[in-house]
């Protein structure tokens, strides 16, 4: 780079070439790159480490507890038919229903952790599914759109269970947070590419002002998309909802 050299008049006398020395920028964004992708490696890992724990809880939840739970309400009915008090009766038809909604809960535990039906009938329904469980006892209208058959065999495994499990951190996102009363999903799959929006008509925020540090459901959004190959956007404002959309490769 070439730099003048003036007087005390402001004249240029001279001029004097300065080397400008990139070689310890180029050093330090070297090794920011490189610490950013050991740290996006890292949080891969720790996120497949974390679906392999729900999937052996999930495990335990339905070859143990909810098995039990059936086998006690079964006992408990054969148990009253032998029965001719009414009130022991009453008392025992009690305790099955009590039996049969803990097995119903487990099953929602059980899908929740591990949503069985994601591998078994595909993303569009375990959204669906999911939707129908968590919105039932609120008065929140969900809409679902596609332009596609989506099915178990039409996404990559790893595709099928980021998606929804950036769907279930919205869906709680919105719940916990929006005061929505509608909630709206597309997918739409156009070429290669795989486009799931997520909609809502909530109080909405201020996204330059969302600390991604303390809000730990946008970060981990945002890096299960990026571990996807995916593109990531949310776009809100103060009183008019918020819109997650995320676009990946088939």
């Amino acid at each position: 780079m070439i730099s003048p050299i003036s007087n005390d008049n402001g004249e240029v006398t001279n001029y004097v070439a300065v080397k400008e020395n990139i070689t310890e920028r180029k050093k330090a964004e070297d090794e920011l790159r490189k610490l950013n992708a050991e740290l996006r490696t890292l949080s891969n890992h720790l996120s497949t480490i974390r679906e392999e724990e729900r999937s052996s809880i999930a495990k335990e939840i339905h070859d143990e507890l909810a098995q039990n739970l059936v086998a006690l309400s079964m006992n408990a009915a054969h148990l009253k038919s032998k029965l001719t008090d009414d009130t022991l009766k009453a008392h025992l038809d009690e305790q099955i229903e009590i039996s049969n909604s803990v097995v119903q809960t487990s099953k929602n535990i059980f899908n929740s952790l591990h949503p069985s039906m994601l591998d078994e009938l595909g993303l569009e329904a375990a959204i669906k599914w999911y939707a129908k469980t968590k919105l039932k006892l609120t008065e929140i209208k969900f809409e679902f759109r596609t332009n596609t058959i989506i099915g178990s065999n039409n996404i990559p495994k790893e595709i099928n269970l980021g998606l929804f499990r950036i769907y279930q951190e919205t869906m709680a996102n919105i719940m916990r947070h929006a005061n929505a009363s509608t909630i709206s999903v597309i997918l739409i799959k156009k070429n290669n590419d795989l486009l799931m929006q997520i909609k809502d008509n909530g109080q909405g925020f201020e996204i330059e002002k969302v600390d991604t540090m303390h809000h730990h459901g946008i970060l981990g959004i945002r890096e299960r998309v990026l571990a996807m190959g995916g593109e990531f956007l949310i776009d809100s404002a103060i009183g008019k909802g918020a819109t997650v959309q995320v676009k990946v490769k088939l």
